[in-house]
Order: structure tokens, then sequence, then C-alpha cells
């Protein structure tokens, strides 16, 4: 049985809301903030033409200025690919590049992109070789030859295009099993070590962060440790999903306490609200939305604030945050000043 992303959305705790106000900081310093705002996208909003102007739009003019958009979701690309077949939602394939022409219109708004892999993800019925046959929605993490083929595929866009950062998510297995986390955290952790090894060497400047939920009390059985990788520097941004309406910040200032570098941590609030009564999805009123952004920046002091999803970023929201957390522009700032690891000898960019 997988997991998706919002069963480990179940946890939640209670938190008592901050005042409303920016860091003082933020508001006194002269000339450009310096802080990254990023947004995920995990539809393909951006994906047409004449779509991608009016995303780019709609984000920049709530203050946003990185995006995060789906590239690779388990389905095939959103590129042309040497690897792999394209989307399997696409009904034919573009007579263009999507991504390329992203990164051209983002580049116009001044919006920096940082494509977003849902890695150990699965849905679609393709590559058999590197799949679970008791688990439709799942690559097999213990095989090689996958860890292999989708390292490849995530640095294929690193070469390819002039992107600033990496962002890799469903880094786990489906399921947990309790016993057995430190053998699953090794071969997950070995795709990210490896990703992050060959981005860096072609760009050093690259960031590359994590969708991770430290915060979820069995994860690392499902063999994810976003804090291990963080003190270990083979993330520079680890991303905290935390979407629930009341978020429980304490235990991350908690988790942070005990890691070596604690300035990687970024809550990454929710703009959206589940009606059980309706089975529907619906946006977070702004002023919450607003007030999560506010009680975030209290823990993400140096990689910014995020935000999931695009597809719930209504007007309301829009105004609410450009008039308010997000009233002055700002310019992306990551903290990435550190010594990283030393690359294994054995590794190879192909």
């Amino acid at each position: 049985m997988d997991l998706s992303r919002r069963d480990f959305l179940k946890f939640s705790g209670a938190v008592s809301l901050l005042t409303l106000t920016q860091p003082g900081h933020l508001l006194s310093q002269p000339g450009p903030v310096l802080e990254s705002r990023a947004i995920m996208d995990e539809g393909l909003h951006w994906f047409q033409k004449k779509a991608t102007p009016i995303v780019c739009e709609r984000i920049k003019r709530a203050g946003f200025n990185v995006l995060i958009p789906a590239i690779w979701h388990g389905r095939g690309t959103t590129w042309p690919s040497g690897l792999s077949p394209w989307d399997s939602v696409l009904a034919a394939p573009p007579s263009y590049d999507p991504v390329e022409n992203l990164l051209k219109v983002a580049e116009s708004f001044d919006l920096e992109v940082h494509p977003w892999f849902t890695v150990g993800l699965r849905q679609r019925d393709f590559f058999p070789e590197y799949a679970i046959p008791t688990a439709q929605g799942d690559f097999d993490w213990h095989n090689p030859a996958f860890r292999d083929f989708i390292v490849k595929l995530m640095l294929e866009v690193a070469k390819r295009y002039p992107i600033h950062g990496l962002n890799l998510d469903f880094v786990r297995f489906g399921w947990p099993i309790p016993g057995a986390e430190v053998e699953r955290e090794a071969v997950v952790a070995d795709v990210i070590r490896r990703t992050y090894h060959g981005a860096k060497a072609i760009n050093k400047h690259l960031v590359i962060s994590a969708d991770v939920a430290p915060w979820h009390p069995t994860i690392t059985q499902f063999g994810q440790n976003g804090p291990k990788w963080a003190d270990e520097g083979i993330i520079d941004v680890m991303y905290s999903m935390q979407y629930q309406w009341a978020p429980d910040f304490d235990i991350i200032r908690q988790i942070q306490s005990k890691m070596k570098r604690p300035e990687t941590v970024v809550v990454m609030i929710g703009n959206f609200d589940e009606v059980k009564t309706e089975e529907t999805v619906v946006p977070r009123a702004p002023n919450r939305v607003v007030e999560l952004i506010t009680q975030s920046r209290e823990i993400s002091s140096h990689n910014g604030v995020a935000m999931y999803d695009y597809s719930k970023l209504n007007d309301l929201q829009i105004t609410a945050l450009k008039n308010s957390v997000f009233q002055k522009s700002a310019l992306p700032y990551w903290k990435l000043d550190y010594e990283p690891p030393a690359m294994p000898k054995f590794f190879k960019v192909e």
C-alpha cells in the first residue's frame, strides 16, 4: 500500500499563533530584500505556451521569486528526453520544448526555476525493469539499475537547461517497514548523494532541495531521513512539508536543535484545506496563509519560505500576500556557504 503526499499530513500538532508581523530585518534593511520565496506547482499549469506567462505573472504578483514545477511525476518527461517517453497525460508530444520555454518566460519575470522530480513514484505502467511487482505505484529503490536511471534522468535536465536547482520529492519507499530503516535509507541516500555531486559538478551554484516529513513519527521506516541528509551536506535545503492548518512548529525547532546544519530547514506551508464532508480541497483563507508564512519565517531564517500548491493560489491569496508578508520585493537568497563533502572517488559524471 503506497502512501500519498497527503497521507503524511494526518499527523498535526497544536501551535499557538504568532503575532502577524514581518521580521524586523526584512522591513528595515535598505535596498531589495534577500529572501527565497518558493511556490510548488504539482500540475502542468506552466506547460502550455499560452499558459506559461500567466503562471509566472501570477506568482510574481503575489511576491514569489522561485517556481518549483513538477516536470517528472512518475509518468514520463515534460521535455524531449533521450531516457524516457513523454508524460502519459499528454495527448501528443508538443512541437516545442516546454521546459526550455518555461525557463525563458520565467527569466523575463526574474523567477528562479527549480525542476521538481517525484523520484520514487511510479504512476504509469512503464519501465517494468525498475518496478516493484507487488507495488504498482513505486519504483524499486533496491534495484541499482533504477538508481542509475533516475540519477541520469535528473542530471540530463541539469546538463541541458540553465536551471537554478533541483527539487527531489518522494525520496522514500511507499510503505513503512520497522527495523529496515538503515538499509532503506542507504539506497535512497545513494540517489540523493549521486544527484547532488553530479549536479554540483555541472554547476556548483545549483540548489539541491528535498521535500521531507521529519516530523512524521515513523518516517525513517520509509527510508527517509532529511536531517541526516542535510547534516551530511547532500542537500542544500530541507523542505519540511507541513500543510496542516496548525502545523507543529515546535517539533521542527526540536529537530533543528539536534542538527549540525539547522539553517537548511525551510517549513513548506500549505494554502489549501480539505473539506472532508464534501471530499474536496479548497483554497485556504488568505489571512491564514499569511499567518503561516509569518510563522514559518521564524524557523526558516536562512533559505526563505515555501508554499504548496499553485493550483490553490487564488486572487484573494495573491492580494493578501502582496499587501503583507511579501509587500517588499525580494531577490532569491540561499545559504550555500559551507564546505560540501568530497565527491566519492568512484563517481563519474557521464
